[in-house]
């Protein structure tokens, strides 16, 4: 292939020229020391080094508490649904969930099979209420494409919030005290699929936290100790304290290089001005289309990284639309399957810089005056008949 193709997908995300040659680089000989990233063992000072520092760039880039928690685990952030419950719950909890799109809707249902759920659709209505563990809600639907902007505006006093922050997490600066928990998966912003990173407050993970069954009785549950009623691949006690099962090391390291190579671009306050200035141009430029393309989600609720859009208001337009951008270097635009939109897709991770976005929309000028042209030629022939 004489070029790379421009990759707007939603995941996993494209990775810049540099961190490829480095991973390049690593797989045949990493750290000179003649083997491959991929034949290190988990047992070796290589891959113990390299742990921490991945979570040492990782602190520093994403701006973790010095009393919160860091690790990583095998599996993408659905693995963490199930985890969740395993390391703060027991069969008898409550939660509360804010359900905004696919996602959030996804973790309810895998909660339900577990524990108590209580299913809210709008903010206003969450209740802080010490009966809840804690409640549940996704920062960034990557599927309909909707962000809390601003963060959650609940902050309860009575039990801690857990939010899924894939897609928005190392794009938007957070401030992480407000969280008993973070989590996201690593192939968006941060690296390639294969492992999650997981963020926690110290008050859950080693002094344990109170998390009632019932309004009269309580659950002490505390990750201090590893819990033998927890599959070991759930237990966050055996990640924290780096003893895990086998790691995804290579997806680690991509990690590792990926978070180091966008500190030395200018940390986290460069890429969330960046993430802005880009979801900016693009809906300025879908807004003035004159209603050729078309986003549906309110403005207040815009994602700056995952944005759908249809094309001249036709399924059938968005999807010629995808086939054409595609021959001309443009890939990973189509919709999430789960979309009702049914249109199309851009996502715009760390790794888009703004030329790209341009070029796109660029594109998207041609084939909008294609489309439009073609039908006044329809029209004219039709008058004429």
């Amino acid at each position: 292939m004489k070029y790379r193709p421009i990759n707007f997908q939603a995941g996993p995300c494209q990775l810049t020229n540099s961190v490829l040659a480095q991973a390049g680089h690593a797989i045949s000989n990493y750290d000179n020391t003649g083997m491959s990233i991929c034949e290190i063992t988990h047992f070796s000072d290589e891959w113990k080094e390299l742990y921490s520092n991945t979570i040492k760039v990782s602190r520093q880039f994403l701006e973790i508490p010095n009393d919160y928690y860091c690790f990583y685990m095998n599996g993408g952030a659905t693995h963490q649904f199930a985890a969740l419950f395993y390391n703060l719950c027991d069969k008898n909890s409550k939660i509360q969930i804010l359900v905004t799109g696919y996602w959030s809707h996804i973790a309810a249902t895998e909660f339900e099979k577990f524990c108590n759920v209580t299913i809210v659709h709008n903010e206003s209505v969450l209740v802080d209420s010490p009966e809840f563990c804690f409640t549940y809600f996704c920062e960034n639907e990557t599927g309909n494409c909707f962000e809390f902007r601003n963060g959650l505006k609940f902050s309860p006093k009575n039990h801690f919030l857990v939010s899924d922050m894939s897609s928005i997490l190392g794009s938007k600066k957070i401030d992480l005290n407000k969280y008993g928990v973070v989590f996201s998966s690593l192939s968006k912003n941060l690296g390639i699929s294969g492992s999650s990173i997981i963020i926690v407050s110290d008050d859950i993970a080693l002094k344990g936290i109170t998390c009632p069954s019932n309004v009269n009785n309580s659950n002490e549950i505390t990750l201090g100790i590893p819990n033998p009623n927890i599959p070991r691949v759930m237990d966050w006690y055996y990640f924290i304290n780096k003893i895990g099962p086998t790691p995804n090391i290579f997806s680690i390291y991509i990690t590792y290089i990926n978070i180091q190579n966008m500190i030395n671009n200018g940390g986290i306050e460069y890429y969330h001005n960046l993430s802005l200035q880009k979801s900016e141009l693009f809906y300025n430029y879908i807004d003035s289309s004159q209603g050729f393309y078309t986003n549906f989600v309110s403005p207040q609720y815009r994602s700056r990284t995952n944005i759908n859009f249809l094309v001249n208001n036709s399924e059938n337009i968005s999807k010629e639309f995808v086939e054409k951008a595609k021959q001309n270097g443009f890939i990973g635009l189509e919709h999430h399957p789960h979309d009702p939109l049914k249109g199309c897709r851009i996502s715009l991770y760390n790794s888009i810089n703004i030329d790209e976005i341009q070029s796109l929309i660029h594109f998207m000028e041609l084939f909008k005056n294609l489309v439009l042209q073609n039908i006044q030629n329809n029209y004219n022939t039709i008058s004429k008949a």
